[in-house]
């Protein structure tokens, strides 16, 4: 199944691909998303990419850990 593309996916995977760091609230909600299944796997892996080849931002990787800690049981 196929899911639509997140609304936040163009605004954040533009702003990736100009260097540019990540809203630490928009990031949160990216990553709830990829954690979720949300994201068709071409989309999150260019999102990843994207962040990986900017680098990640300390309030980025802060955004990542919210999200995998509401994750946790």
């Amino acid at each position: 199944m196929e899911h639509p593309r997140p609304a936040w996916f163009p605004d954040l995977f533009a702003r990736l691909l100009a260097g540019w760091d990540l809203d630490p609230g928009a990031a949160t909600e990216a990553f709830r998303d990829l954690l979720a299944g949300r994201v068709d796997d071409g989309p999150a892996a260019a999102f990843l990419t994207a962040l990986r080849m900017k680098g990640e931002a300390a309030a980025e990787i802060a955004a990542g850990a919210v999200a995998l800690r509401e994750q946790m049981v």
